[in-house]
């Protein structure tokens, strides 16, 4: 069975609910992926010859049938929500020999959670060597959740690559899942020297000594215009040093928007059962205070329009609140919310 359909989405997101009442049956998150399975794989795979953008769920998408045939028109590709249960025995070959054979790839986002029983990351390529003179030469934005450090994907030649992002999934400031160390993260970066990037980025755990990553950022990247940073101390005993990392920024003469989440010691945190809805509501003051001051000390950076700074409500999700440089104000915006 064949369609003609060019575009399908199907995001998933994190499920929280193990079981739910529905028609007066038991109905189990099992029998719910059974049917999902049941009713995503003969619409993806009647899509095969026209499909140009796909965004399906990493856990209940036909994956290994995908991968066996050509999708000669796939320019968007976004896998989203969990690795399934079984993800260690199968996704490190079947995603990557999917990823391999499309390769008119315009935009590729892997952001699908790492449920604890499995010990893989996030596999794109692969960690096998590639043969032939391989490249994704389309490919415009990459977006991975947890990346493999070995891939291959990071000593691929991707020429007109202008937006990247390693990131977390689900965001570590509304849930506890453990950000990379920051060498992690500069060690990929500089196998796949991205220096046409104009948009990026970048979630990492640092102590004091990050000044190598953020000297990569501010020195090799020429074109950056817009660059998103969530920064985690190792400890909470740990001082953010963020004039330090502000003025370093500030040397980034093309940049026109910034997000920051530095995870300040007074920030209240990802949520938990024992959130203190009254330090929230406290720090949200302390926020203001550090917008203007961070921006303030952006007067070197001329293009730069606005900065904005993760803040945390008395429940989730957290938003970004954004200070305009000569406005002279702040606001959430409608959308302002900070995406998973």
């Amino acid at each position: 069975m064949t369609f003609t359909l060019e575009e399908l989405s199907y995001p998933t997101f994190i499920q929280t609910v193990v079981v739910k009442q529905s028609m007066g049956h038991l109905v189990t998150m099992s029998d719910r992926r059974e049917v999902e399975m049941a009713c995503l794989s003969p619409l993806v795979l009647g899509m095969r010859q026209t499909a140009r953008a796909l965004t399906l769920p990493m856990e209940t998408s036909p994956l290994r049938e995908m991968a066996c045939l050509d999708w000669p028109e796939m320019r968007r590709l976004h896998l989203g929500g969990s690795f399934s249960r079984d993800a260690d025995q199968w996704i490190p070959t079947t995603l990557p020999t999917l990823v391999r054979g499309v390769t008119k790839l315009q935009q590729l986002e892997l952001t699908a959670a790492l449920p604890i029983w499995t010990t893989i990351l996030c596999p794109v390529l692969g960690r096998a060597p590639l043969t032939g003179s391989f490249e994704l030469r389309d490919l415009r934005s990459l977006t991975i959740a947890y990346p493999d450090p070995e891939d291959a994907i990071f000593s691929t030649e991707l020429p007109s690559l202008t937006r990247l992002s390693l990131r977390d999934y689900p965001r570590h400031y509304d849930v506890r899942a453990e950000p990379y160390y920051y060498e992690r993260i500069l060690s990929m970066l500089r196998r796949m020297r991205p220096y046409g990037l104009t948009e990026l980025e970048l979630v990492y755990s640092a102590d004091e000594s990050d000044n190598d990553l953020l000297d990569f950022v501010t020195d090799r990247l020429p074109m950056l215009r817009h660059l998103e940073l969530h920064r985690y101390r190792q400890t909470p005993d740990d001082t953010v040093q963020y004039r330090a990392i502000v003025c370093k920024l500030s040397t980034i003469s093309t940049l026109v928007t910034l997000r920051l989440n530095l995870d300040f010691e007074d920030d209240p945190g990802p949520y938990t059962c024992n959130t203190d809805a009254l330090a929230t509501s406290r720090y949200s003051p302390k926020l203001d205070e550090l917008g203007w001051e961070i921006l303030d000390l952006f007067d070197p950076c001329p293009l730069l329009e606005r900065v904005a700074l993760v803040s945390h409500g008395a429940q989730p999700p957290s938003i970004w609140r954004v200070f305009h440089r000569y406005r002279r104000e702040t606001h959430v915006p409608w959308n302002g919310k900070v995406e998973m």
